[in-house]
């Protein structure tokens, strides 16, 4: 749910250096993929072969040089940051972050849930048993803790993936809805005008 852009704005000024490692990593899985289907596209189409499993030789080889590739270009990344000073005291965040009103209710659904999590936890419905056996304590069951830890648990997990259904839903409620522009009289005149000089 979060770009890099707002991943630097948040700990960017804290903590420069973990956030630009964190942000690289992030789009460095994307280009590795990419860049891995590339090869192996270009080799395919050198050699003919179908598109068929992947042999272990080709396998290593590709992540030899996937890995070689990743290498040289978070060292040229790293080298370009530490030329523009990217480590020299205060900075500013590329992208402005700022709260609207449109943040306070997931914020506040984060507050509830992460309450419920420890509510939960406090109540002893986190507990469990790793010796001799991998188990859950009776105690979990008492009182309704364990019920209400699970419950906080799988609301806070699953809160990114509802709050971006509701955007979705919203989109395509407002597309729904969007009516077509009204066209000025005075444009429909001068069209109707100029197909009535066509035919005459």
């Amino acid at each position: 749910m979060m770009d890099n852009g707002r991943f630097l704005a948040i700990l960017g000024k804290k903590l420069p250096v973990i956030s630009m490692m964190v942000s690289m990593i992030f789009r460095f899985i994307p280009d590795t993929l990419a860049y891995g289907r590339e090869i192996n596209k270009s080799r395919r189409a050198l050699t003919g072969e179908p598109n068929r499993r992947i042999r272990l030789s080709f396998a290593v080889s590709l992540m030899s040089v996937l890995m070689t590739w990743s290498m040289e270009n978070a060292i040229v990344t790293a080298d370009a940051m530490k030329a523009k000073a990217y480590d020299s005291g205060r900075r500013r965040p590329y992208a402005r972050v700022r709260w609207t009103a449109g943040d306070i209710a997931p914020m506040l659904l984060i507050a509830l849930t992460v309450a419920t999590v420890i509510g939960g936890w406090v109540s002893g419905g986190a507990a469990f048993a790793y010796y001799p056996l991998l188990g859950l304590p009776d105690r979990v069951w008492a009182g309704g803790g364990f019920f209400i830890w699970i419950t906080g648990c799988v609301m806070l997990f699953a809160l990114p993936f509802l709050l971006d259904l509701g955007v979705l839903v919203v989109d395509r409620v407002r597309a729904s809805s969007h009516l077509a522009p009204e066209v000025d009289p005075f444009v429909t005149a001068l069209l109707q005008g100029s197909t009535g000089s066509r035919r005459v």
